[in-house]
């Protein structure tokens, strides 16, 4: 009777085990499944937004400097890209992992032929491939002033901008928007950074809507880049691109 019951003990207690390590197993599948959920969520992304102030001859965008120090923006370093730093908010505000370009100061070389404001979608998808990124948010932003009352120091600006996001590893286009901004103000500049801000703000609801649904939707590969602009070459923005090291995004 004593063995009858010490064997009924062990066979109970295995039992016990076994469940319980199925159940860890489970839970373990389970958050595995959640975390790439949540990773395949938050896309990687890129801004290359080219901007024109009021004042400023040509438009400003970063990768026509990146690499060079800096040194082409003598006299137009004020309140650059107004427009791209209000979408990076509403984009972090969403749960989206941002490129920070400073860390990659200094460690991309960029052919002149993609020093351009106007990128083709081969170019975009270099670039993107060597920041890593999954979606690079592309555009221009462009401030004018409007009307003016006369004997009124306050004057009008207005401001354009047309965005579009373009999927790295493929080339889809997964959202495309214009936008338009108004302000009131009694200096140029800064009539033209409100008119730019707004514009921005005006469009980021739509357009990260229609990133989402199209990203949301794509296929369970969708992280794998094209072989054809692969993270392994180191060689210069505008062949085969790519980067060994990993971009650390603005949280």
């Amino acid at each position: 009777m004593m063995k009858r019951l010490c064997a009924f003990a062990v066979l109970s207690i295995s039992l016990l085990c076994l469940g319980s390590q199925a159940r860890a197993n489970d839970l373990s599948g389970r958050d595995a499944g959640l975390a790439d959920s949540e990773r395949r969520a938050s896309p990687r992304v890129l801004f290359m937004v080219a901007e024109q102030n009021i004042g400023q001859e040509l438009a400003i965008f970063w990768w026509s400097w990146f690499g060079q120090g800096g040194s082409q923006f003598v006299g137009q370093t004020v309140d650059m890209a107004v427009s791209e730093s209000v979408l990076k908010d509403a984009f972090l505000g969403q749960g989206f992992d941002v490129i920070d370009i400073s860390t990659k100061t200094g460690t991309i070389e960029v052919s002149n032929a993609y020093r351009v404001a106007d990128l083709t979608t081969t170019a975009v998808r270099s670039y993107g491939n060597k920041f890593e990124a999954d979606i690079v948010v592309t555009g221009k932003a462009l401030a004018k002033e409007g009307p003016r009352t006369p004997g009124s120091s306050v004057g009008s600006y207005l401001a354009d901008i047309t965005l579009s996001a373009i999927r790295v590893d493929t080339g889809q286009v997964l959202a495309s928007t214009r936008g338009h901004g108004v302000a009131r103000h009694v200096a140029q500049h800064s009539g033209g950074n409100e008119a730019l801000a707004r514009a921005a703000q005006g469009v980021t609801d739509k357009f990260i809507s229609q990133i989402m649904s199209k990203w949301s939707a794509r296929p369970a590969s969708g992280f794998e880049r094209s072989s054809g602009v692969g993270h392994s070459d180191k060689s210069p923005v505008g062949g085969d691109s790519g980067l060994p090291d990993k971009t650390t995004g603005i949280r």
